[in-house]
């Protein structure tokens, strides 16, 4: 720890602005521990406006000096202190006269090379001007000239090469980015949907915000690629039949490529459509053959025996049946597998796990569609072996009927019909399907 000295006046007898200056003695030499009372602050303003006790000021009056710190000394007391501040003025003025007499030879050697300074800095004057500097930079900007004269073809060469090499070293930083437009379309003529789909994710997320120009355009190629995969996905979801596990990766596709719409409620509709025209297409065809088979006075043959959709054989009395007995194995065997599908496709949308949220009255149609099938199947097979049961009231009747004919050749059909029947009964018993079924 260092004590902090009291003021001392330099040599040459200007005050120190050190901090230690607040902390000076008093320059009169008098003690001013018994004025406990201080002269007010106010009233020193009002005789001095613009003056100030501090000695360090260059306001300072005297006068407020006085008032502030001496207001209660004795005229006798500071006729004292007078005397001292004289004394100590006379002995600082000595001290630096003696100074000077001890140093003197610096003193001296210093003004000659102030002299010599000054001798040269007029004659650079005379020979330079007033700003010598002038030349030089006139100097270096010729020589900068010159310069770039000689090496102009080497700088552009140069630049050339740094150009390139900065291309290409963003070309190889960012080399998935540029060769995604090629790889997507690659990927999707080898069928690879799920690359696509996660390269198109990994672009997204570290480029979709980006405000560069070329990686906008690099973008804008890869979303119109997309758009390509968007309505192949389209197109292939379309198609009938498919394998239900197939069309379910489909639409798991579509929703990652955020297809607009609602996919899964699309390929209900397909399966839909797909069903009802199977049926129809099928009533249709056996009874084109039948008309044709009365007119030629023919009738199909059929093997021994045959399979029930539940694997079971049934064997044939007669050598012949008739052709709206195929029609019901067949209308069975199109329920047999495309309703099931359709069953639990739907019931795949309704529980999320094609990651879809069905709109509100969803539930509702896809009954609807459900029961719609269901009812068509029931009236071709009324139609095809028991016409009677029609109900004739129905507006739709008439495209389920078939021409009459004797009861006793489908009678003896009937069993072997039933069997069918009852295994399409059992496969929508195992669907749970809603009560209205």
């Amino acid at each position: 720890w260092v004590e902090e000295a009291p003021l001392q006046t330099l040599a040459w007898g200007r005050r120190s602005m050190s901090p230690t200056s607040y902390q000076m003695e008093d320059p009169l030499g008098l003690s001013v521990e018994g004025n406990e009372k201080k002269f007010p602050e106010d009233d020193l303003h009002e005789l001095f406006p613009e003056g100030s006790g501090d000695l360090a000021s260059d306001q300072f009056e005297p006068g407020w000096f006085l008032l502030e710190h001496h207001h209660g000394t004795s005229f006798d007391d500071l006729r004292v202190g007078l005397g001292y501040l004289r004394r100590k003025v006379e002995g600082q003025k000595e001290g630096q006269l003696s100074f000077l007499k001890a140093n003197v030879g610096s003193v001296m050697e210093q003004l000659d090379t102030l002299f010599i300074l000054k001798e040269k800095f007029e004659t650079d004057v005379m020979e330079r001007g007033l700003d010598p500097t002038i030349k030089m930079e006139k100097a270096i900007r010729d020589s900068m000239l010159e310069a770039n004269k000689l090496f102009e073809g080497v700088l552009k060469r140069r630049e050339r090469a740094d150009a390139t090499r900065n291309a290409l070293g963003v070309l190889q930083r960012f080399r998935f980015l540029f060769t995604l437009p090629v790889t997507i379309e690659r990927n999707i003529q080898r069928g690879e949907y799920d690359a696509v789909i996660n390269d198109y994710a990994r672009a997204q997320n570290l480029f979709g915000k980006t405000e560069v120009v070329v990686f906008k355009k690099v973008l804008s190629e890869v979303e119109q690629k997309i758009n390509d995969l968007r309505e192949l996905l389209k197109a292939k979801l379309q198609d009938m039949p498919t394998p239900l596990h197939v069309q379910k990766k489909i639409i798991r596709n579509l929703v990652h490529v955020d297809c607009e719409g609602d996919p899964v409620w699309d390929a209900i509709n397909v399966h839909y459509n797909y069903i009802t025209q199977q049926l129809t297409l099928c009533k249709e065809k056996h009874l084109a053959a039948e008309t044709n088979s009365e007119e030629s006075g023919k009738t199909p043959k059929s093997s021994r025996h045959s399979k029930t959709p539940s694997g079971s054989q049934i064997y044939d009395s007669q050598d012949s049946v008739p052709h709206r007995i195929h029609c019901v194995e067949q209308l069975t065997e199109i329920m047999h597998i495309y309703l099931s599908d359709l069953w639990k496709l739907g019931q795949a949308y309704f529980c999320g796990e094609l990651q879809v949220r069905p709109q509100p009255g969803r539930p509702q149609e896809f009954k609807k569609i459900v029961m719609s099938v269901i009812s068509m199947m029931c009236g071709y097979l009324r139609g095809a072996i028991l016409p009677h049961t029609l109900d004739k009231q129905n507006p739709d009747r008439a495209k389920f009927v078939w021409p009459t004919v004797r009861g006793d050749v489908l009678s003896e059909w009937l069993p072997h019909c039933l069997r069918y029947v009852r295994s399409a009964y059992t496969l929508l018993i195992g669907l749970d399907l809603p009560g209205g079924a």
